[in-house]
């Protein structure tokens, strides 16, 4: 199950609640998310070895990024909440650890925040308006892209230079008598549908959305092929 944990700052009652209804109809929608706010008294761990845990246990972590929340992530406010400049600090390193290659990490800003409240880090990256752009940031914590790259088909013939269009191949007589068609598209069947089942298996167990958005193009491929025979 896809784990998601929120980070944000407690700019305002409002705003907690706000975050509260995201990090709700994520779960109410299949996804294993988590905000301080579950959380009754406090974490046997203590705080900051809670926050780190989350971060790092999770397979995306939304920043809602907020005027408060970037000066805080940046370390820029010594009064108020520390939060979100221990996880500041967490997000920082390990951008920094992989080279700033991310796809753990993505901004999300209120409704009519600005987008100049995103960490200069994370601006290279797409940044979600919430609640308008939660179907998208949805598809891309499920894996479900809303386009899909086509099949290829066959490379066109063009006319050559000399205006004169290349000679046709001669035809050959390669008719399969109609059992051994039949044969040949059972063996085929069987190969297609092994394939998928292994196809289905790596799928379950890859947790990199890149790779699944990719082999999900090659599993569709595959049952169209699969219902073709």
């Amino acid at each position: 199950m896809t784990k998601v944990f929120i980070s944000y700052s407690h700019d305002s009652n409002a705003h907690r609640e706000f975050v509260r209804s995201i990090s709700d109809r994520l779960r109410s929608e299949g996804l294993d998310c988590l905000i301080d706010l579950y959380v009754n008294g406090f974490p046997p761990e203590g705080w900051q070895r809670w926050m780190e845990n989350q971060i790092e246990a999770a397979d995306f972590v939304l920043m809602v990024c907020t005027e408060t929340y970037l000066r805080r992530y940046r370390g820029q406010e010594t009064e108020g909440g520390r939060g979100v400049t221990f996880e500041g600090v967490v997000i920082s390193q390990t951008l920094y650890d992989h080279y700033y290659r991310n796809t753990k990490f993505i901004p999300v800003i209120p409704a009519n925040d600005s987008l100049d409240n995103v960490p200069i880090a994370l601006k290279a990256y797409s940044t979600y308006c919430l609640p308008d752009d939660y179907d998208k940031l949805y598809r891309v914590l499920t894996a479900q892209p809303e386009y899909q790259a086509p099949p290829l088909g066959q490379v066109r013939k063009l006319v050559s230079n000399g205006g004169v269009a290349p000679a046709p191949a001669p035809t050959q007589n390669t008719s399969i008598p109609s059992r051994g068609m039949q044969s040949i598209n059972n063996e085929r069947r069987v190969r297609l549908q092994e394939k998928l089942r292994r196809l289905y298996e790596q799928y379950d167990l890859e947790t990199r959305v890149e790779e699944k958005m990719r082999m999900k193009v090659i599993i569709d491929q595959t049952e169209s092929d699969l219902q073709g025979l």
